[in-house]
């Protein structure tokens, strides 16, 4: 099935079946266009048992907690190194590395969590 704007939703309009369908189709045409889902942009996908995060380039600044590094998965990109307490959420300006460029995956390992956001903290 084709990808369909799914219907808007206004104050006192009742859910139906049918009308949460339009919206489980949407997503699965979009998937099957993507293909490998886990390295969509918008998901964040914690690997193992360490603190150790995949992300795909889409905004400016890394979010995050503690401390760690950013990582080049090629291995052609310098780490870079991230500090923090844990007890904060702590803001990174990711165009400072010179290998990241949108669409780029990179890997952050050994902080509490993380995520990318348009804007800074």
């Amino acid at each position: 099935m084709a990808y369909a704007v799914p219907p808007t939703w206004a104050h006192g309009d009742y859910p139906t079946a049918a009308k949460f369908a339009k919206y489980k189709d949407g997503l699965d045409a979009i998937y099957a266009t993507m293909g490998d889902t886990q390295l969509h942009p918008a998901v964040i996908r914690r690997m193992g048992e360490i603190e150790s995060y995949w992300l795909v380039n889409h905004y400016r600044w890394l979010i995050y907690r503690g401390d760690g590094g950013i990582h080049d998965p090629s291995g052609s990109g310098e780490t870079v190194t991230l500090s923090g307490s844990g007890s904060t959420w702590l803001t990174y300006d990711l165009s400072q590395v010179d290998w990241i460029f949108p669409g780029k995956l990179y890997h952050v390992e050994d902080v509490l969590g993380c995520f990318e956001d348009y804007e800074s903290l």
